[in-house]
């Protein structure tokens, strides 16, 4: 049996949870490596994601521009987007083929 929840995070709550991961991914005093989180990229969106030879990546809206308003609804252009690999870059496989 499966049970689905859904729940739509506010402003606040996705401020709190971010500030917990924060706090819980920081080093304790005197160990290397890194603290907390850091903003990586800001998106206003998830275009897909592709598979090349060394493995997965996410496309990301990065800008954009809004075109009109139809029924209260915003419409946007896509103005630019950016390929992230999805896995951290310290495990990467080089590919020869991959550029």
């Amino acid at each position: 049996m499966f049970l689905y929840l859904q729940h739509v995070y506010n402003h606040q709550e996705v401020r709190e949870l971010l500030g917990r991961l924060d706090l819980g991914n920081r080093t304790k005093m005197g160990q290397k490596g890194s603290s907390g989180l850091s903003r990586a990229v800001s998106a206003f969106g998830i275009v897909g994601f592709v598979r090349f030879l060394e493995g997965y990546y996410i496309v990301l809206i990065t800008k954009r521009r809004k075109m009109a308003d139809i029924g209260g609804h915003s419409i946007y252009k896509i103005e630019d987007t950016t390929m992230i690999y999805i896995p951290n870059d310290s495990v990467r496989v080089s590919h020869p083929d991959e550029a």
